[in-house]
């Protein structure tokens, strides 16, 4: 009589569970707040009431073609989202740009491209300050910032940050 397979064994090809571990973000990899769809201005002066777009742009390089992505969106006080727009080749997103955004999209290759833009507007006591992009939080102690491979792999990105100003 042959013996049964031990079904309680994993076949070894498990993902390694996020951490909150200080992971070392893959050269490279990017997403970064601008005024602009090109990428060119991270600091502007606006007038209070003034609405204006801001565009988080993704960077990759090789080997890297993305399929999702996963941030959060530090603004400063008195600036607020009006509404949002997404990458056109979205599938589906999930969460809030203050907390947790996912967005899954039809997989881009390596290169820069807009994920996310929204329209905001200061308020009237606006002071102006700095706008940050951050990991989005998993949970209590677990935070990710970065991007799902089109092989659904994680990888770690750095944030950015812009500046806006009150005239």
């Amino acid at each position: 009589m042959m013996p049964s397979p031990d079904v309680t064994k994993s076949p070894g090809n498990e993902a390694a569970p996020m951490t909150n571990d200080a992971e070392i973000p893959i050269e490279g990899l990017f997403l970064k707040p601008f005024f602009d769809e090109a990428g060119t201005k991270s600091e502007i002066t606006v007038k209070a009431g003034e609405q204006v777009k801001l565009f988080v742009l993704a960077e990759t390089v090789e080997p890297y073609s993305t399929g999702s992505v996963e941030l959060r969106l530090q603004l400063p006080p008195g600036l607020s989202v009006l509404y949002t727009i997404e990458i056109a080749s979205k599938l589906a997103s999930f969460g809030s740009y203050d907390f947790n955004y996912m967005c899954a999209y039809a997989c881009q290759p390596p290169g820069r491209f807009v994920v996310v833009s929204y329209v905001c507007q200061p308020a009237a006591d606006f002071k102006g300050g700095e706008i940050q992009v951050l990991p989005g939080f998993l949970s209590e102690s677990v935070t990710f910032l970065g991007f799902t491979t089109c092989e659904f792999v994680e990888v770690r990105a750095t944030g950015g940050t812009a500046t806006i100003k009150v005239n």
